[in-house]
């Protein structure tokens, strides 16, 4: 670990100390809900919850085995990991073993470790509450949250200083089926409140939204494969691997398309869908610091470079993500490591 690592790390500790004991001392109510976060979390571990998403990414590292190969497919790279890879494994083993929020209370020093729960019955606006039907409500949210979802990741990559934390995402260079679960804590955390919260303002209730997670996790682990699956006339309105692939094109002319997560509708509709025809083989970014460190390295650099980010746009007053915008004056330079997967990029 370099010493700006651990020097980073202390300072999270710190925060995260400093945060308890004030709550303790002047918000007794905001420390008691951490403390429960926190136990619920190890409380209600399921192990069987656990083998049965271990099984349906199994399925889904063997369906994709079958249609792209030994050497492309998920399972290879998983148990030869190059750099990109092993983030995917770590992010992924936490993710399936329930234990996301954990970390993601840490990195926010557990300043958001609980939405209030009178949220909902202060909105209390309870939009599918005169239908009983299960189906039209699991459309129904799967829609408007699908909705949501374009525009939070959209300016997760127009702003700034948010792409340098969603930059954690799209700096895998090789796909594999838990790169789906490679997103930063701090992305969580802000997903947690601008997407789940008016959600569940809105009304939607547990049932739909455990039919969304579980659809959407399976969908998730192919949109971040190499199966060259367009979905033919199905793909004007779904989101295919081809499709998100070309979103995590490091090419270009690919910059600041297909931004939806299982629906092509709102990019359609908001003219941000690639009508091209060049098809990437690689995925990653053009400036890529991050598959060089550890895992922990690999969490703390989006930090850094999110507040220096946020410091220009406070000094400049230029918020919007205008240097991925000069698309004709980057040129980029391929650089291999030891492993044929992983290919780190930086602007030429």
């Amino acid at each position: 670990m370099s010493d700006s690592t651990f020097k980073s790390l202390m300072g999270f500790i710190t925060a995260n100390v400093a945060v308890l004991l004030l709550g303790f001392f002047f918000f007794p109510t905001h420390t008691t809900a951490v403390g429960q976060c926190y136990s619920t979390v190890f409380a209600n571990f399921d192990p069987i919850y656990v083998l049965q998403r271990i099984a349906l990414l199994g399925v889904c590292l063997l369906i994709e085995w079958r249609f792209v190969g030994w050497k492309d497919c998920s399972f290879r790279k998983l148990i030869l990991p190059s750099r990109s890879a092993m983030h995917d494994l770590v992010i992924g083993a936490i993710n399936l073993c329930g234990f996301a929020i954990v970390l993601f209370l840490f990195f926010t020093a557990n300043v958001i470790p609980v939405l209030p729960a009178s949220t909902r019955e202060l909105v209390g606006i309870e939009w599918t509450s005169h239908t009983d039907n299960l189906l039209f409500q699991i459309v129904f949210w799967f829609v408007l949250r699908d909705f949501v979802l374009y525009w939070f990741h959209r300016l997760l990559h127009e702003f700034a200083f948010a792409w340098e934390i969603h930059k954690y995402h799209h700096s895998a260079t090789v796909f594999t089926m838990l790169t789906a679960s490679r997103v930063h804590f701090l992305e969580r955390a802000l997903s947690h409140v601008f997407v789940t919260l008016p959600l569940v303002m809105l009304g939607m209730s547990g049932e739909p939204f455990l039919a969304i997670t579980i659809l959407n996790d399976a969908l998730s682990r192919f949109r971040h494969s190499m199966v060259n699956w367009g979905f033919g006339w199905f793909g004007w309105l779904v989101v295919s691997p081809i499709t998100h692939r070309i979103h995590h094109s490091y090419l270009p002319e690919h910059w600041d398309v297909n931004y939806g997560d299982s629906l092509t509708i709102w990019d359609r509709l908001f003219g941000t869908f690639y009508e091209g025809e060049t098809l990437n083989t690689e995925v990653g970014v053009t400036d890529n610091l991050i598959d060089n460190e550890g895992f922990i390295g690999g969490l703390l650099i989006p930090y850094a470079l999110s507040i220096r980010r946020f410091g220009d746009s406070l000094r400049t007053n230029e918020w919007w993500q205008t240097p991925r915008r000069r698309q004709n004056e980057v040129r980029t330079e391929i650089i291999r490591d030891t492993h044929e997967d992983s290919v780190a990029r930086r602007v030429a």
